[in-house]
């Protein structure tokens, strides 16, 4: 229980204990398990005190508590002069009458009455009740709220608690709260429920034997005709605020904001604007900020010797089984195999997924705009502009502006060489044969990948402007050097780009603050080179994680 003085403490004065006036049943209190507050009225409202002492002739204590267990009842405390002066006006008026009915002799019989306190923002409502002096009547419920509606107050009125607060004891002398007046909301901004995710592959669970699920990284983000992709919640409209004698508060609400709909291709609204759908079968994906649904094209047996050999599609493509030797695969979208990738080319525009793995012959070729993933890697060379994930590696080439992760199954990698942009990871690089096995990190090398094939491309596109050049003039050589110009200058910007680029990306600027080479075993005959620092390892290292130094040379930030 805490206390607020209505008027300051006169010095010498004694305050009663604060709890000597509170109600001694919960029944009496409309708000039980709160707080009592309490406000002392000194001898200095005097008139107040005259009024208080004739309902209570009783009780002779100089200082006289008023309760209140209302909410927001801190109210009363932020406006204790204004109330102190108000409740002194209205005491003063009630004693009036009761001196004029005893002028004119008549009976001292005064009706229960209501003190109406409103807060200066006209956001509260207080009210206090005065019992009745000698044979007056108490007031219906229904009278106190005329009462309150005769101060003005005509918004959040409590009506259940008015109407009940007469059969309530010991209700008099305490401050209640009848009406609250409701502050301006602004409105909730709509958002949207994506029941797809947008990024398709997640971090992979390990099993018990260190193996990994790469099923879990299926394109079976499938969805039919009409299908769901995301509800759109609509934004709500701002609430004004309004005191409790009818007023709008200003400044007006700001309603909601719609959400942005992450409408792409092949996709619309419902008729009802709340759900965005797919207009064809396909396979949901995210990309540019939007949802967007693909073709598909499901090979459901694996690619034999005899079916087509050269599959190009605009989407995804899944195949189900294996892929057998000399295949070329092309897809604007990612690709998924259930089996085993031998000796083939797998060109996608997003990632490619091979359940099972990739034996190559030295021949294949893997090139992904994304992410490579692999249950293992042999014999072969990987492209992959965000990341390369395979349980082992084995003899291959790896040029990747992502991280190369090689922490499950095996977790091997061994033989070949790996350029990573942003570090690798493995249990065990190298072998006890101490094989040659190049690790480099920094730079990007995806992209030096395709400035190369861009360099290949304007250089053939040259040698076919100078043979037209040397051909007689003709309407059909005009047009034909028109376009190959045209060419040319759209590929040498591509080119420049790129090269701009590989100048401005070096070694990661936090790369000495990480560690971009871990490994829970590395054998000799691993060649190390981070930025242009190299190390060639000549004895065998376990938990070893390899950096560079403030002073830009490699070191061991642990091993043992």
């Amino acid at each position: 229980m805490w206390e607020t003085l209505f008027t300051k403490k006169q010095e010498g004065a004694d305050l009663p204990d604060a709890g000597m006036d509170q109600p001694k049943s919960p029944d009496t209190d409309p708000v039980p398990s709160a707080p009592a507050f309490s406000i002392a009225v000194t001898p200095k409202c005097a008139q107040f005190s005259k009024l208080y002492k004739l309902a209570n002739p009783e009780k002779s204590q100089s200082v006289i508590l008023l309760t209140s267990s209302a909410p927001n009842r801190e109210a009363l405390a932020a406006d204790a002069d204004k109330i102190r002066a108000q409740l002194e006006f209205f005491a003063n008026a009630r004693m009036q009458r009761l001196a004029r009915l005893q002028e004119s002799r008549s009976a001292r019989n005064l009706d229960e009455d209501v003190f109406v306190y409103i807060t200066e923002d006209q956001m509260l409502t207080f009210f206090l009740l005065v019992p009745p002096i000698g044979n007056g009547k108490t007031l219906s419920g229904s009278k106190i709220l005329q009462i309150l509606i005769d101060h003005g107050v005509s918004y959040g009125l409590d009506f259940h608690f008015i109407y009940t607060l007469p059969e309530r004891e010991n209700r008099y002398f305490r401050f209640y709260l009848g009406a609250s007046g409701t502050m301006p909301e602004d409105g909730r901004d709509g958002y949207i429920v994506e029941l797809y995710q947008r990024e398709l592959y997640a971090s992979l669970e390990q099993t018990e034997l260190s193996h990994v699920d790469y099923a879990q990284l299926s394109l079976s983000k499938k969805i039919q005709k009409n299908g769901v992709i995301c509800e759109i919640v609509p934004p709500t409209a701002g609430r004004s605020g309004i005191t409790v004698k009818r007023n709008l508060l200003l400044p007006p609400p700001r309603d909601g904001r719609p959400a942005a709909i992450p409408m792409g291709r092949n996709t619309c609204l419902s008729e009802d604007g709340r759900y965005l759908i797919a207009q064809k079968d396909g396979n949901v994906a995210y990309a540019g900020n939007s949802f967007q649904v693909k073709p598909i094209l499901e090979i459901r047996h694996g690619i034999e010797p005899g079916d087509q050999q050269d599959i190009k599609f605009l989407g995804d493509i899944h195949i189900h089984g294996d892929v057998c030797p000399g295949v070329s695969i092309r897809a604007t979208g990612s690709v998924q195999i259930d089996g085993v990738a031998q000796d083939c080319t797998i060109e996608a525009g997003e990632s490619v997924i091979v359940l099972d793995g990739i034996q190559g012959q030295y021949s294949t070729t893997i090139r992904a705009h994304k992410s490579v993933y692999a249950g293992y890697l042999e014999h072969c060379t990987v492209y992959a502009r965000e990341s390369v994930q395979a349980s082992c590696i084995v003899d291959c080439h790896v040029y990747c502006n992502g991280p190369v992760t090689a922490r499950t199954g095996l977790g091997a990698i061994v033989s070949g060489s790996i350029q990573s942009a942003k570090g690798v990871s493995s249990k065990v690089i190298g072998s006890k044969a101490a094989v040659r096995t190049e690790i480099i990190i920094g730079g990007c090398p995806y992209d030096a990948f395709d400035r190369e094939e861009i360099s290949a491309e304007l250089e053939s596109i040259n040698k076919n402007i100078r043979r037209l050049a040397e051909c007689p003039e003709t309407p059909e050589t005009k047009t034909a050097l028109s376009k190959l110009r045209l060419n040319q200058y759209v590929v040498q910007m591509k080119l420049n780009k790129l090269e701009k680029e590989a100048q401005s990306q070096r070694l990661p600027l936090d790369v000495k603050d990480a560690c971009p080479l871990r490994c829970s075993r590395i054998h000799p005959g691993v060649c190390i080179t981070i930025g242009n620092q190299s190390i060639e390892m000549d004895t065998e290292k376990t938990d070893c994680a390899i950096s560079i130094n403030a002073e830009g040379a490699l070191c061991y930030v642990e091993s043992r």
